[in-house]
């Protein structure tokens, strides 16, 4: 069965190598500060500190610590972060050399041994409890020796990208020579408030009942009268009885009742139905706000019911762990819910519990990073069971009909191309 394609475009491989200058910057803000986790390869760091070596294509374990020394310096006086409008000097945490196989030297034609050799940096700057806002300079800006320009002209500075995580979610900030200062925003919502409410389950339907205690009273009562009407002896008495028997009936008929059918929530209209499957659809993306396996799965329990759970948290998790490794997982960054037509409402499983089909229309914007970013955006169509579960409406099922690569621009699907000679 075809999954609710929220991780499409999440999937992007592994490590992604880049010739020239490379910077891959991971930042996660949370109430102990700000945390730094940093690859960067020989080529971004002979630009930005001056630390001679035998070799200038290499580092020798001896010529480490001299790097390190003038990375925690350049750290400490040219980079800034400042936490609610307070400067924090930064704590070195972790310095080690990461030295490739040879066998990716070809991936690096304008590099060479410097773009394959990267050091791998931790960095922390301490905080008192969740910032409000956080204020990024980036110090230093290597040439972009990757644009393609005629001779003799000198590259310009290149763009310095972060993704920084924070209160559950991913953004991308972006640093140049004339523009190096940032500031992110705290919203002060945890990952929690930000689901959206789904919709209570209705009041059970009224159901029909049948007054079997009044009924056989009021039998009985007529049975007496009728005896009376038709005795000599004691008829004023049992006429009596009988009459007193009819007058009770109707007393009696709000209790010794008989269903005539099960108790049942009641049906939700179109309506009701697209208020319901709108939040459920929106709180699946809530699951990437998560990383601890139990969060996501209770997260995504939310939304969805069966199978379907299991399948879905099998493959947030293990993006996410590619992620933590350092691999190109895409985030999701805006989800577009752009139709609901709903096919069928009814009674579904024991036939007392509301259900109810419809295909939906939606587009998702992903941004994958690895020290630079690209922008992903996908249009799905998909059809989807929803039903009334103990804990609440829950998706149940799907299968996805299509989904289309769309310009990020434009949100256009791009021209096919078409080979020299066709039509």
């Amino acid at each position: 069965m075809a999954l609710l394609a929220v991780l499409t475009l999440a999937r992007m491989g592994t490590a992604h190598p880049q010739d020239g200058p490379h910077a891959d910057i991971r930042v996660s803000i949370d109430e102990t500060g700000v945390h730094f986790g940093m690859m960067i390869n020989l080529v971004f760091i002979d630009e930005i500190v001056n630390v001679p070596r035998e070799s200038p294509d290499a580092v020798h374990p001896i010529e480490e610590e001299a790097l390190r020394e003038a990375l925690e310096r350049f750290f400490a006086e040219k980079n800034v972060v400042e936490i609610d409008g307070v400067e924090v000097s930064p704590i070195f945490r972790s310095f080690e050399m990461i030295r490739g196989g040879l066998d990716e030297l070809a991936l690096f034609p304008k590099s060479g041994m410097r773009g394959l050799l990267r050091a791998r940096i931790e960095l922390e700057y301490p905080g008192k409890g969740a910032p409000r806002s956080v204020r990024f300079v980036w110090g230093a800006y290597p040439p972009n020796t990757l644009l393609d320009l005629e001779q003799g002209v000198e590259p310009p500075p290149m763009t310095v990208e972060m993704q920084v995580s924070a209160e559950g979610r991913v953004h991308i900030l972006q640093f140049t020579q004339d523009e190096p200062e940032v500031t992110w925003h705290g919203t002060g919502l945890s990952p929690e408030q930000r689901f959206q409410a789904v919709p209570e389950v209705k009041m059970p339907e009224a159901v029909p009942q049948f007054p079997a205690l009044a009924l056989g009273i009021a039998v009985a009562g007529l049975g007496v009268l009728l005896a009376g009407v038709r005795t000599a002896k004691a008829r004023p008495a049992i006429i009596g009885l009988g009459a007193a028997l009819l007058v009770a009936a109707p007393l009696t008929r709000s209790i010794g009742t008989i269903r005539l059918g099960p108790a049942r929530p009641a049906l939700p209209t179109e309506a009701e139905a697209r208020a319901i499957f709108e939040p459920l659809h929106a709180n699946i993306y809530r699951a990437f706000d998560y990383e601890k396996p139990g969060q996501i799965y209770d997260a995504l329990a939310r939304s969805v019911d069966g199978e379907l759970l299991e399948q879905l948290y099998d493959q947030i998790y293990t993006s996410l762990i590619m992620f933590d490794q350092g691999g190109a997982v895409s985030r999701v960054s805006a989800v577009r819910l752009m139709r609901v037509d709903i096919k069928s409402i009814g009674y579904i499983d024991d036939g007392a519990t509301p259900g109810f089909t419809l295909e939906a229309q939606w587009q998702v914007d992903g941004v994958v990073y690895h020290g630079h970013t690209h922008r992903r955006t996908n249009e799905y169509v998909a059809e989807y069971s929803v039903a009334l579960r103990p804990a609440g409406w829950r998706i149940s099922g799907n299968r996805v009909l299509s989904q289309e690569r769309l310009d990020p621009d434009t949100g256009k699907r791009p021209r096919p191309i078409i080979p020299d000679g066709e039509i």
